[in-house]
């Protein structure tokens, strides 16, 4: 069976406590540049273990534009070079709007970019205002030129739902504004984090409304969070919770054959142990027996796009639902799963 490859980028510019995420914004570049270095010296550590092509790389996290071009085509020299790629390899990467220049997008193309995943978040100016963001209608704008340029017509929108004034006209604006174009395939519906994040209810009905919305010009729902047009599905989504997925990176959580670990949070002990697994692991077990029942009931509820679940193993009960950030969960579920089973 083929790999799948996750390599966490946590940088971005400006405000970002509302993806949920451990992010690091205006990180310095000698920061960046030995994080990357150790993300290749895990990737080589990792390869080993590897008895099958990688069929998918994605970089998520942040945003790729944040790396100068020079020390990114460097890091994705070395990164196809420590891996197995397959030929026919599916990248996609997280890009701000506004920051994708033509000297990035073109090592991308030359890396083999599949899809690029725009954290467009709304079109709503006073959305906007609050999460400290430029326009996203604007700023997506100056990425299309570049994009045209290139040739790329192949874009995941990524919106944000659940904001705290957030309201049924102002999705739908939303969604017209920056998903209803050509070169948008892909839509994924980010749960707003933190202190801009509504309560549950109303998390719930800005979902359903641009669920809903989404459903109505020809995107299906295939995973939790996840929209696209017939036959764009994303590789990392169809097998994010079914198949063997490696993180490459903190905070990540893996699984590959009949195990499953999980990377600690520390970016600092990342980057100075240069990724030593000897100090990155934060727990490994093996999967079987309650375990294997919990993953393979995540695995069946997240290919039907399910946004709750109930997983018992044992003495222990796992629920997740549609939160106060509006979505379930489902890589905290599984750390739980992780950290329960580790002797």
């Amino acid at each position: 069976m083929s790999c799948v490859i996750s390599v966490n980028i946590p940088f971005v510019t400006g405000r970002c406590d509302f993806y949920g995420r451990n992010l690091y914004p205006n990180t310095a570049p000698a920061v960046k540049h030995a994080y990357l270095d150790a993300l290749i010296a895990e990737a080589r550590s990792v390869s080993e273990d590897l008895g099958e092509p990688v069929s998918c790389v994605a970089f998520e996290g942040g945003a790729l534009g944040t790396i100068e071009p020079q020390k990114l085509r460097e890091f994705l020299s070395e990164l196809a070079s420590a891996l197995p790629l397959a030929d026919d390899c599916f990248v996609s990467a997280e890009v701000d709007p506004g920051l994708l220049s033509t000297a990035t997008m073109d090592e991308l193309l030359a890396f083999g970019i599949s899809v690029l995943r725009f954290h467009c978040l709304t079109s709503n100016s006073i959305e906007s205002e609050r999460l400290e963001r430029a326009g996203a209608v604007g700023e997506m704008a100056k990425s299309r030129i570049v994009l045209e340029s290139a040739g790329f017509f192949n874009i995941d929108a990524q919106i944000l739902v659940g904001l705290v004034g957030q309201t049924e006209k102002t999705v739908l604006k939303t969604l017209r504004e920056l998903v209803l174009s050509s070169d948008v395939n892909h839509c994924t519906l980010l749960p707003a984090r933190g202190s801009v994040a509504g309560d549950a209810v109303f998390a719930t009905e800005m979902f359903c409304v641009a669920s809903s919305f989404l459903k109505e010009h020809g995107f299906v729902q295939y995973a939790p969070l996840c929209f696209a047009k017939p036959g764009f599905e994303l590789a990392i989504e169809r097998v994010r919770k079914s198949g063997d997925v490696v993180g490459l990176g903190p905070s990540t959580v893996s699984r590959l054959g009949d195990l499953t670990w999980a990377n600690g949070g520390d970016i600092d002990a990342y980057i100075r142990s240069e990724a030593d697994p000897e100090v990155i692991t934060e727990s490994v077990v093996e999967i079987a027996g309650p375990l294997a029942s919990a993953q393979k009931e995540i695995s069946r509820l997240w290919q039907l796009g399910s946004t709750s679940l109930s997983v018992d193993f044992g003495d222990l009960v796992c629920e997740g639902r549609l939160t106060a950030q509006g979505c379930l969960d489902f890589d905290e579920v599984a750390r739980r799963i992780v950290a329960e089973f580790v002797e």
